[in-house]
C-alpha cells in the first residue's frame, strides 16, 4: 500500500511510539518494521493490519490531531479509508444509508436508542410500514434488522 508523503513521517513516528509502548518484543519489532516501511512510503500486505491499528488508535483517540494537527488527521483518515478495514467500514455505512433512504417520505412513528453493553448500541426506527434496527459500536454501524409490513 502506497503512503502519501504528507503523512509518512507522522505515521512512522506513531508506529515507533506504539512499538516502544508495547512490552512484547515481537510486537515492537513489527511496529519497527512498519515505521521503516512508512518512512519509505510503501507498506507491504503483511504490515497493513498493523498500519490499520496505528491509524485507528491515532484517529479514535485524537492523538494524531493533538500532536500533529488537523492536516495530519485528515491525511490519516484518507489513508484509513483506503485500507481493507476502512473500505469495509465504508461499505457498511453505504448499506446503512441505503436502508435509511428507503424510509424517505414515510411517517415516523418512533425512534429508540438502546444500550446493549459498553460501547454497543442499537437505534430502532419505526414507520407506519417499516422497522429498521441499526447496531452502533466500536467497529462502526451495521444494519441489524429490517421488518416490512405488507
Amino acid at each position: 500500500m502506497r503512503v502519501d508523503e504528507e503523512i509518512r513521517e507522522v505515521l512512522a513516528l506513531e508506529a515507533a511510539a506504539l512499538g516502544e509502548a508495547l512490552g512484547d518484543a515481537r510486537a515492537r519489532a513489527t511496529y519497527g518494521e512498519l515505521a521503516a516501511a512508512l518512512a519509505a512510503g510503501e507498506v507491504g500486505d503483511l504490515l497493513v493490519p498493523s498500519l490499520e491499528r496505528v491509524l485507528e488508535l491515532g484517529l479514535r483517540t485524537g492523538r494524531v490531531r493533538r500532536l500533529h494537527g488537523p492536516h495530519a488527521e485528515a491525511a490519516a483518515a484518507r489513508l484509513f479509508q483506503a485500507t481493507p478495514k476502512g473500505q469495509a467500514l465504508g461499505a457498511a455505512v453505504a448499506e446503512v444509508n441505503q436502508a435509511l433512504a428507503a424510509l424517505r417520505g414515510r411517517t415516523l412513528e418512533g425512534v429508540t436508542f438502546g444500550a446493549r453493553g459498553p460501547g454497543a448500541y442499537t437505534l430502532t426506527i419505526d414507520t407506519t410500514t417499516t422497522r429498521l434496527t441499526l447496531e452502533i459500536g466500536g467497529e462502526g454501524v451495521a444494519l441489524k434488522d429490517v421488518s416490512v409490513e405488507v
